[in-house]
């Protein structure tokens, strides 16, 4: 009984190595002045849906933590918040579909994930990772696509001049 304890555990531990040693992917980078110039041109910095108004906040930075040095990137992560300017609650057809985080003429292209079960009546938190390797202690520009999933509809809100954090 003990052995297959300690069996089960073993393949346990070596499912979960083998998973955090998977590559990540390469981040999407973009250099489409087209795009740029249209993500600057239709973002706007507070939505507006009929009497709700809604704005974003970002945190981005790089890890260097010391337990995580045989990693031999530290990738940039971006999360970011769709929060209601009155804190009530949000509406559930509301999503974060997509992610821009641009650099001068950059701008990295990302899918944000939830990462937690823990739902937040007045904001949408998502994450993107495995980013690019840019400079810490550099200010970027943030534009989120909001999804209207009732209506189909899409908004671009953006968040300028934040800061890369370098966690250590």
């Amino acid at each position: 009984m003990k052995i297959h304890h300690n069996v089960r555990n073993i393949v346990f531990l070596s499912l979960l190595l083998l998973g955090s040693c998977e590559k990540p992917e390469e981040p999407t980078i973009s250099r489409d002045p087209v795009l740029l110039n249209n993500l600057y041109s239709s973002s706007i910095d507070t939505l507006r849906i009929e009497t709700k108004k809604y704005f974003l906040t970002s945190y981005l930075h790089r890890d260097f933590m010391p337990m995580y040095s045989i990693k031999a990137k530290h990738p940039l992560t971006a999360s970011v918040e769709l929060i209601d300017f009155d804190s009530t609650e949000i509406s559930t057809d509301l999503d974060i579909s997509k992610l821009y985080v641009i650099d001068s003429n950059l701008i990295w292209i990302s899918t944000p994930k939830a990462i937690s079960q823990i739902n937040y009546y007045y904001k949408i938190l998502k994450v993107s990772i495995d980013g690019p390797e840019w400079e810490t202690g550099i200010h970027v520009d943030v534009v989120a696509e909001i999804l209207n999933t009732k209506t189909k509809n899409k908004s671009l809100l953006i968040i300028k001049h934040q800061y890369i954090e370098r966690t250590e």
